[in-house]
């Protein structure tokens, strides 16, 4: 089978930005959405603080069984992560080849140069690696999990201006917006007979104009047409605006939010007594 040509690779992102709210029936996707927020912000902070490889390794484990409990099951993990877990080994490479503290693990040589493996390099390299790994996989899974408008509606009920909610919706649903058009684009240029194999500088300054130009003329003009919808219905007029189904914070959300809490409090723990 013949090897894609280097623009091939550069135009095939669809499986890596294909990463969108996944409905089910789990209880993460069922959760309460400022709940969910609240988990991503105090496991985000736990994956900060956290400067060793065990400690990284424990969150890593309670975030992969989000993964399977949500249903989206490891292999999702995987298929989404393939390019962060090659960042992750490269971080743990660079660690354990440049930074020779500690006490020294294992020695070889490679031609005229000699390379070692150090206790503190492997520490750290690992633990650089988890960190890496928890945060993407964390901001992955509570994309695949949460509903975007959900997500709006409850901030908004919680405070937030929906002026500010209209606006972060509005980015949400122009993603996907912005991948149908690109495919069409691309399409297009291919049905039009435009070769782009092979690399050369000139080469790939006309594939960003025959790509960028109507992804642009596209884009304004569904700006456009989203601004006079706005004025049609008098968006803004009022200081508050009420919803149709509004979005209730039940008992299993509570109970859920203070197993969180717990979970958290006993980690904190850990970094003072463990």
């Amino acid at each position: 089978m013949k090897s894609r040509s280097f623009f091939n690779k550069l135009l095939e992102f669809d499986d890596l930005a294909g990463l969108k709210f996944i409905p089910g029936s789990s209880w993460i996707q069922e959760l309460h959405p400022l709940v969910k927020v609240g988990f991503l912000l105090a496991f985000a902070s736990l994956v900060l603080i956290s400067a060793e490889a065990a400690r990284g390794a424990v969150l890593l484990g309670i975030l992969l069984m989000g993964y399977i409990s949500s249903g989206l099951g490891l292999g999702y993990w995987l298929r989404k992560l393939r390019f962060i877990l090659f960042f992750a080994a490269f971080i743990l490479l660079i660690q354990i080849l440049f930074r020779q503290q500690g006490a020294p693990l294992w020695q070889f040589r490679l031609g005229p140069w000699q390379f070692g493996i150090w206790s503190e390099g492997l520490g750290q390299g690992l633990a650089l690696a988890m960190r890496f790994l928890n945060l993407i996989g964390l901001s992955f899974l509570f994309v695949a999990t949460t509903d975007p408008m959900k997500l709006v509606q409850g901030l908004i009920q919680a405070g937030l201006p929906y002026r500010w909610g209209f606006m972060l919706i509005t980015a949400l649903r122009f993603i996907p917006g912005y991948q149908d058009d690109f495919r069409q684009i691309r399409l297009a240029v291919r049905l039009k007979g435009v070769r782009y194999d092979g690399f050369s500088w000139t080469r790939l300054m006309n594939m960003l104009r025959y790509l960028l130009v109507p992804l642009l003329a596209t884009t304004i003009h569904r700006v456009d047409t989203l601004s006079m919808s706005m004025d049609g219905r008098a968006f803004g007029l009022y200081p508050k605006r009420t919803f149709l189904t509004p979005l209730l914070f039940t008992r299993k959300d509570a109970v859920i939010a203070l197993l969180g809490i717990l979970v958290v409090i006993l980690f904190l723990l850990s970094f003072y007594f463990g």
